[in-house]
């Protein structure tokens, strides 16, 4: 995975899963491991996957969205559906917050450096 996925680390259980969606675990500190399966993928647009966990189904969207002065932000949003998606949403809502802002951070400095998918780039 590449530098910028500070907040965890993922174990790809296939390659190229961006292309052909297939699993990928995902571990984040302080949080159970979870099997993530992308749902769906609108190139350049938008991408949205999601794991089940005990009586939640947890879905993360990562969208970018073009500004009137011609640069680009990432919007990140984290779904929870489920039973238990209240308390855990509730107990889990500031290190979400907080991986999340440490994700877009990455996302940003490596856009901003010419990495892999930045300026310049395909």
């Amino acid at each position: 995975m590449s530098g910028w996925a500070r907040a965890g680390s993922v174990r790809r259980l296939c390659t190229m899963w961006y292309m052909h969606p297939r699993p990928a675990a995902y571990k984040q500190p302080r949080m159970p491991a979870m099997t993530w399966q992308v749902d769906e993928i609108r190139d350049r647009e938008e991408f949205t996957w999601s794991a089940p966990a005990p009586g939640v189904r947890v879905t993360g969207i990562h969208r970018l969205v073009a500004n009137p002065d011609g640069t680009t932000r990432i919007e990140l949003e984290i779904q929870q559906r489920g039973p238990l998606a209240g308390i855990i949403g509730w107990l889990t809502a500031a290190r979400n917050r907080r991986y999340l802002e440490l994700e877009a951070a990455g996302l940003k400095a490596a856009s901003e450096a010419g990495g892999p998918g930045g300026p310049g780039h395909a």
